[in-house]
């Protein structure tokens, strides 16, 4: 399971989950499938170090700026 932030295109999206799929098929050649789960969060329901992302400027702004908003 991917928790990641609320609002990227389904795109960033497609290359994140080929990306990983691509290094787990790597590392485990004898897995017959492997199923990836996104969860997203949306920036105001996530805390580092006791701190809403929602409040780093500096992280909104950047997410902004790679998904277009």
């Amino acid at each position: 399971m991917i928790h990641a932030p609320q609002g990227a295109a389904i795109e960033s999206k497609r290359r994140m989950v080929k990306g990983i799929n691509a290094a787990v098929a790597e590392a485990y050649h004898s897995l017959p499938e492997f199923i990836i789960f996104i969860h997203e969060h949306p920036l105001e329901l996530v805390a580092v170090n006791g701190n809403l992302l929602s409040e780093n400027r500096e992280r909104v702004e950047e997410q902004g700026k790679d998904y277009g908003e």
